[in-house]
């Protein structure tokens, strides 16, 4: 990782915290998350696979809602406060570390009769429905603070300012630390992860601590909390994780996870305080009420269909029914039932492109297969919990259609491409009917660029061995 340039500042300050940004107001915030696609009116008249892949921008449409800005301002706050405790210029928090400077023996002295550093940290949880960006909103804050930087002043330290994590799907505890060295070893190119990795969880959590301490580390964000209610003894092994981590790292850790960890936390008071911290935020999906139409709306200019559509209570009241106001379904129905009317006049069903209430139940029937049980039971009430995650994550690693190359005049030239390609495979002689013939066989293309487990494996075939007596690792060659 490439810290910023090394700063010194002066002794009447707080070297963690200067410069990690003002306190903003909620507008402020709103200001700073906001991100809206590229769209342009004239775009509609450009070809049906432009317009198509357009849609694709709607991933980037991020406006924060109340909950994402509490989110922030929460967050910038058990940062700030997290780092008061640990102040090198009032406590003895730098006599403490590994990384600092060699002091004169007076001096290291004088800082040991220093206040001992207090546990300021405050943590906090968001917990609520899959798919009304939590993680999308964590990343987004947290790309506001630098990273990592580099202070020098009479000691040196490479501060990292955050870190975040996700929970294995596998809900190993162990694998959750190991994430934690990889994750420091891949910012500061240190070997903490081949050190460690053969301790006991009990003792990776020492360690966290103690390299939390060491590179002065601001927040932990742990993502996905509810993947480590899916290992054993389930919520019991899970608190007293929670617990042991939040005891010794002694920094701010924010967890952020679906409705199925937060009954975790509901079962302890011990727990829940914890979790709760300085409050918890709620992630519901909306109401069919004001506030989902006026997001509804916010969207509904993105438009790249050739017509452009009104909306409606009526189309505001479908894609609420399809989606049970979860912003991510709502945004990739949009996009795909754009596409649909593209697709319907491509193919000849329609002479214009319009969004229509009868379009957005087709798609969703369509593209929604995996989602319906979990939708059904939002519908009687229900928690949707493990399954709607389970089809989200589904949906997120499948790509849009595909398009079709007779729409669009720039996919005929590859369609042709492709055609004579095949042609001339077709038409390429039989290796063993060549050499009947006494003709040369055919040389068998060399690939463009051949890895080295293909050499190696190559290799020990050749030597009658097993490829995996090479013990292969990825690399281009090329």
């Amino acid at each position: 990782m490439a810290f910023l340039k090394p700063v010194s500042y002066p002794a009447d300050t707080n070297p963690f915290i200067e410069d990690l940004g003002e306190v903003f107001s909620g507008t402020q915030w709103h200001d700073h998350l906001t991100q809206l696609p590229q769209h342009a009116e004239d775009e509609r008249s450009h070809s049906q696979a432009k317009r198509k892949m357009y849609t694709s921008r709607l991933d980037n449409f991020f406006i924060p809602n109340v909950e994402q800005i509490r989110f922030a301002e929460r967050l910038h706050e058990v940062l700030i406060t997290g780092y008061a405790g640990r102040d090198p210029r009032a406590t003895n928090y730098v006599s403490g570390l590994q990384t600092r400077d060699k002091l004169e023996k007076n001096d290291f002295v004088q800082s040991c009769l220093k206040p001992a550093s207090l546990n300021t940290a405050r943590s906090f949880s968001v917990f609520g429905s899959a798919g009304m960006g939590k993680s999308v909103a964590a990343d987004r804050i947290l790309r506001c603070y630098p990273q990592g930087r580099e202070i020098v002043t009479d000691f040196l330290v490479h501060q990292l300012v955050w870190v975040k994590l996700e929970c294995p799907r596998n809900g190993s505890l162990k694998q959750l630390c190991l994430s934690f060295f990889q994750k420091i070893d891949s910012l500061l190119g240190s070997e903490y992860y081949l050190k460690f990795k053969y301790m006991a969880v009990d003792s990776m959590i020492v360690q966290m601590s103690i390299i939390a301490r060491t590179h002065a580390l601001g927040v932990l964000v742990i993502d996905e909390i509810q993947h480590l209610a899916a290992g054993r003894n389930k919520g019991a092994e899970l608190l007293n994780f929670i617990t042991q981590l939040v005891n010794q790292i002694e920094i701010p850790v924010i967890m952020i996870g679906t409705e199925e960890a937060n009954k975790l936390f509901e079962s302890s008071i011990v727990q829940g305080r914890r979790a709760s911290g300085i409050g918890h935020i709620a992630f519901d999906r909306f109401e069919n009420d004001e506030d989902w139409s006026s997001f509804v709306s916010t969207t509904w200019r993105f438009q790249w269909t050739s017509v452009s559509t009104e909306i409606t209570r009526e189309l505001i009241d479908v894609f609420y029914e399809e989606t049970q106001g979860i912003t991510s379904l709502f945004l990739t129905l949009y996009a795909l039932t754009q596409r649909e009317a593209i697709d319907q006049v491509a193919w000849g069903g329609s002479k214009d492109e319009p969004i229509t209430v009868k379009l957005v139940k087709e798609t969703a029937k369509r593209e929604f297969k995996l989602l319906q049980k979990a939708l059904g039971h939002i519908r009687k009430g229900r928690r949707a919990g493990a399954e709607l995650e389970a089809a989200l994550a589904s949906m997120q690693q499948e790509t849009f259609e595909e398009l079709e190359p007779s729409d669009t005049v720039e996919f005929t030239r590859e369609k042709d491409k492709a055609a004579e390609r095949a042609a001339a495979a077709n038409a390429q002689q039989d290796p063993d009917d060549a050499a009947a013939k006494g003709q040369k066989k055919p040389r068998k293309p060399k690939p463009l660029c051949q890895s080295q487990t293909e050499m190696k494996a190559q290799k020990a075939i050749a030597s009658n061995k097993s490829p995996a007596d090479e013990m292969p690792r990825w690399r281009p060659s090329c």
